[in-house]
């Protein structure tokens, strides 16, 4: 009864052995090295990056060298992110699967790309996977500069400038017509009634044109 007893507690440390052993052989070692930028401070470069794969599940810094290296990662598809607070890295999608000769497999992360279309990136066993960054990163917009046209073009300026254009072609163009090519003219359209003069219509835009009222006598 001893034995039997025994042998029944030794059962799931046996089991829990057995799935170790299995989920290390299901598992893979994902490393690669981040170029560090030339004119750039290396410690600093250093202390600031670090590579993530699904955001934080799992973290990776960077060796003096710039490498990294992630230990037994499960079977599943990642996503890679270099993070630097002074560089742009280019996002990537990580396939861990036996099916695989190495056992990893890299593509770039285009979200948008239809199904087997991804661009794979190279990834070998030896070398592992090179990353280098893209641009410096930018944290703050450009101030725009003043831009005569944008003046303009404004919708307000057009506002006040097409009608004042308008109303000095007309005056303009009645200017030189006789009384009675005018009156006919008055008859068609009547816009052309209306005085076209634009020093007139200045003055009565700027003039009091309110009623006054009428002061009560006693």
């Amino acid at each position: 009864f001893r034995d039997k007893m025994g042998t029944l507690q030794f059962l799931p440390l046996a089991f829990l052995a057995l799935a170790l052993a299995l989920s290390s052989a299901q598992a893979a070692i994902l490393h690669g090295k981040v170029f560090i930028p030339p004119d750039t401070d290396r410690s600093v470069f250093l202390s600031r990056t670090r590579v993530q794969l699904d955001g934080e599940t799992y973290t990776a810094y960077l060796h003096a060298d710039g490498s990294f290296e992630f230990d037994n990662i499960p079977q599943s598809v990642y996503a890679l992110h270099v993070v630097s607070p002074d560089f742009e890295f280019e996002p990537l999608r990580v396939e861990v699967s036996r099916k695989f000769d190495q056992g990893v497999r890299v593509y770039k992360a285009d979200y948008l790309a239809v199904a087997g279309s991804a661009i794979r990136v190279p990834y070998t066993a030896e070398a592992g996977l090179r990353i280098a960054p893209l641009s410096k990163a930018v944290h703050f917009e450009q101030r725009q500069s003043m831009n005569v046209r944008d003046i303009l073009f404004n919708p307000m300026v057009l506002m006040m400038v097409v009608p004042l254009g308008l109303m000095l072609m007309m005056s303009r163009v009645t200017a030189n017509m006789s009384p009675e090519e005018l009156a006919e003219m008055q008859k068609q359209s009547p816009l052309a009634s209306m005085n076209m003069n634009p020093a007139s219509i200045l003055a009565g835009l700027t003039s009091d044109n309110a009623p006054k009222k009428k002061e009560k006598t006693r």
